[in-house]
């Protein structure tokens, strides 16, 4: 008897002393590394993804992060690594026990791998019950995460309230990327009725830098944005909250000339708006451009035409298309602080202003 219970004893000493096995997980998706890293600690991207009702990371070694969910549960810690497009390391606080996850982010002929590694629970049964809900949350949320970086990667999607079906709203970014000036614009369509995607096609770059911004154009693959933005209403033409009739595109800049560059490809588009962007298709394309074409730019003396708007109205009435050009006043550019000196709010509320009302006018009437 006093050996069966000495054996029992050591067997339990010994239970209590094994370490629960880490849970490694990896992941592919079609986004690039950036995309995969930034969908993973920018607190936007977390909330496109999860049920997050806030989310909080400082990205700096010794950073807190924080996410928290609408019945008030948290997800926290400290940030021990944070490299771009690469890894991502920090502590995970719960139930008063500390563990440690490591992501790593490596390219792959596809988009990315993101290879997951959650390790130190304790010891003995409390480690292994705690590794037990860790892994049924990280299986939980991975397949969300994958959806989101598979279809819509690092992009902003804002909806209206209630389940009623409206119409849409394509949003494509300027030089500076997918910032917050076109997701504050996403936000506003949302609370006017619209549906809005503000799609990222940068793969997870943005900036504030002129300099850089240029980089950026110098760069990018016009046909791999166009492909972008095509995924994009596709995305929102099979949203059960969109009316598939009812979906416009709406560039700015850059984002403008992928727009007209898009309508040629897409003939489902019910309007197109071009905020100062002046790169056309070609001769070939123009004529397939189906819907009606909006375009704004800007001129200090309103009654006088520029040449980049002169050029945009003359190419798209030869090639049958129905276009409007207006002016407003102030500069090309005016819509995006980044430019300096020729952001211009009262270009951005006239610009805005026109543009709605002819949106609610096509797509709502």
């Amino acid at each position: 008897m006093f050996r069966r219970l000495s054996f029992l004893l050591v067997s339990l000493l010994l239970i209590s002393a094994v370490r629960a096995e880490p849970i490694e997980l990896t992941i592919s998706v079609s986004a690039s590394p950036l995309q995969a890293w930034r969908a993973m600690c920018v607190d936007w991207q977390i909330r496109q993804w999860t049920d997050a009702e806030s989310a909080y990371f400082e990205l700096r070694s010794g950073g807190p992060w924080r996410i928290t969910h609408p019945d008030q549960s948290l997800e926290e810690g400290i940030i021990e690594t944070a490299q771009p497009a690469e890894r991502l390391v920090y502590s995970y606080l719960i139930d008063d026990t500390e563990t440690r996850v490591s992501i790593g982010f490596s390219k792959s002929e596809t988009g990315c791998d993101i290879s997951i590694t959650h390790d130190e629970f304790g010891k003995g049964r409390s480690g292994e019950k705690l590794r037990s809900e860790l892994l049924e949350n990280w299986e939980l949320k991975l397949p969300s995460l994958s959806a989101y970086l598979d279809r819509i990667p690092g992009s902003y999607l804002a909806l209206p309230y209630g389940e009623a079906t409206n119409p849409a709203v394509l949003l494509l970014h300027d030089r500076f990327g997918l910032n917050r000036a076109l997701r504050d614009l996403a936000d506003s369509l949302a609370q006017m009725g619209y549906v809005a995607l503000a799609i990222d096609m940068f793969k997870g770059d943005v900036t504030s830098d002129m300099t850089q911004a240029a980089r950026f154009l110098e760069l990018v693959n016009n046909e791999e944005s166009i492909q972008t933005a095509r995924d994009g209403f596709l995305f929102l033409r099979d949203n059960k909250q969109v009316n598939r009739k009812r979906i416009a595109v709406w560039g700015i800049g850059y984002g403008g000339s992928m727009a007209v560059h898009l309508s040629a490809q897409v003939p489902e588009f019910k309007y197109c708006v071009n905020w100062y962007g002046t790169e056309l298709p070609g001769a070939t394309q123009l004529p397939r451009i189906a819907c009606p074409v909006f375009a704004v730019f800007a001129n200090p003396a309103t009654n006088i035409s520029t040449p980049q708007a002169e050029n945009f109205n003359q190419s798209l009435t030869q090639a049958g298309v129905i276009v409007e050009t207006i002016l407003v006043q102030g500069y090309d550019g005016f819509a995006d602080r980044a430019y300096g000196t020729t952001y211009s709010p009262s270009a951005i509320a006239d610009a805005l202003r026109l543009t709605l009302m002819r949106l609610d006018r096509v797509l709502k009437l």
